[in-house]
């Protein structure tokens, strides 16, 4: 799968140096936010430490007109839970222009741990605190699931991106999108690498 379109990008096999790369990551120091901002847990941002070259051939992809840009990198591993609604991503967007993804664990298709992308069917959302809660551990699964199936209610679906190991994903950051399923058919850490691109 190698293509284009008005908001989405992706390309296979992107990684020359996955191998390397993987076992890279393996060696970083992973840590959950403090805030509830996301799920998971997370490198601190790599910029100028590691990850320039990956994000410079993952942008020349898209930059046809050179234009110039600053990021931020991070190595990310999704934690999973034992009661299954608490596996589906929370449907929200990001703050840059671009997000970009690339698949990370080995030997692993799976549709339904990708990542989707969705259109907004109300014109205003009804946003809940209870994601940053439950992500720092301070909101029980029920409400949560109860807050989570409320907050993706409002989003309809248009494209969905299966977990492809070492596939590249750019996107419109303002697309509202989430992850599937932060746990693998074969229970291996989904993981991944995550960079957000703003053009200057």
């Amino acid at each position: 799968m190698d293509n284009i379109q008005d908001f989405l990008f992706v390309k296979d096999n992107f990684l020359q140096n996955y191998d390397q790369v993987l076992k890279d990551s393996d060696g970083m120091e992973y840590t959950p936010d403090q805030n509830g901002l996301y799920p998971g847990i997370r490198t601190k941002d790599l910029t100028g430490q590691y990850g320039k070259d990956i994000v410079e051939s993952a942008i020349s992809l898209i930059n046809k007109e050179n234009k110039k840009f600053d990021y931020h990198f991070h190595f990310h591993i999704n934690t999973t839970y034992s009661n299954e609604a608490c596996n589906e991503g929370w449907i929200h967007s990001d703050g840059s222009h671009y997000t970009g993804l690339i698949y990370l664990t080995p030997r692993t298709i799976d549709v339904e741990a990708g990542t989707s992308f969705y259109n907004q069917k109300t014109r205003f959302l009804n946003e809940s605190p209870l994601m940053r809660e439950f992500f720092k551990g301070k909101c029980n699964e029920e409400s949560y699931v109860n807050a989570l199936k409320e907050n993706n209610f409002q989003y309809e679906l248009i494209n969905n991106v299966p977990f492809v190991t070492n596939r590249l994903v750019i996107f419109d950051s303002r697309t509202p999108h989430k992850v599937n399923n932060y746990k693998l058919r074969n229970n291996q850490p989904r993981k991944s690498i995550l960079f957000y691109i703003n053009f200057i």
